[in-house]
């Protein structure tokens, strides 16, 4: 040991300078490389999702009666409840948009996907809102991108498909809503939805015993979509079936009070 001190003695500052730091280094580095390897958990996000589902529920009822106020007021409760969740800011989205404030709606929607890159229904909720704005080409992208994120989104498929019809491409929208009616198989009102349009398509190309038949079948998937029951309504109307049109009107007025169009 005196030897091996001797020796260190013996050596030049410099000397002593480099010995020690060829001792030190890797040492320092191998510390370094155990805290990285191994950082501090994060702390734990609190999620009481008794009070988020409840908060979500009563949003959604205040949105129906087009409290919409009440309804932010019960979305921001549920972000609270639940603050990792994209869904509160989704929610509030539509909010906006309802109230004529489509920049802040985005907002909302952009928030909710860098929560949640996966959440398909802020994709498709752009699509909407750029569909409002008569940016249709825009809309069909986020559209689309809903649908690779979430290859099942019914809705997504109508949408698209509805774009098809408006342009006059039958066949596209037929497509899609086929489409849809595939992805859905578990969601009654997205199948009622895709048969509805389905019935259109025909009613558009003049064939009105098969729109009311789609119609119908439409109805028997979800007895409480109101548009299966304007658009077969509307076909009695145009065939003068005057009580038949007046049933199925009441019909969509009893299921939804507050739908401007069944009024």
């Amino acid at each position: 040991m005196s030897s091996l001190s001797q020796r260190f003695n013996d050596l030049s500052p410099v000397s002593r300078v480099a010995l020690i730091a060829a001792i030190l280094i890797p040492v320092i580095i191998v510390i370094a490389l155990l805290v990285l390897a191994d950082p501090a958990p994060p702390a734990a996000v609190e999620v009481d999702t008794v009070a988020f589902n409840r908060a979500l529920a009563e949003g959604d009822a205040f949105f129906a009666q087009n409290n919409l106020a009440e309804a932010l007021v019960s979305y921001d409760k549920a972000a609270q409840a639940n603050p990792v969740s994209p869904a509160p800011a989704v929610k509030r989205g539509t909010v906006y948009l309802a109230q004529g404030d489509p920049d802040r709606a985005l907002a909302e929607y952009n928030a909710a996907i860098e929560m949640d890159g996966t959440y398909a229904l802020a994709y498709f909720q752009i699509g909407e809102l750029l569909k409002s704005q008569g940016d249709i080409n825009g809309a069909l992208e986020q559209y689309r991108r809903t649908l690779r994120v979430d290859p099942a989104y019914a809705d997504a498929y109508i949408q698209i498909g509805g774009t098809y019809q408006d342009s006059g491409d039958i066949a596209s929208a037929e497509e899609n809503f086929n489409l849809a009616l595939t992805a859905a198989v578990n969601d009654p009102r997205a199948r009622a939805s895709a048969i509805t349009r389905l019935g259109n398509l025909e009613s558009l190309q003049g064939n009105t015993d098969r729109a009311i038949a789609r119609y119908q079948e439409a109805q028997q998937e979800d007895p409480q979509f109101v548009g299966s029951y304007l658009q077969l309504g509307q076909v009695y109307l145009a065939e003068e079936q005057m009580d038949q049109a007046l049933e199925q009107f009441s019909a969509a007025v009893d299921l939804s009070p507050v739908n401007a169009e069944a009024q």
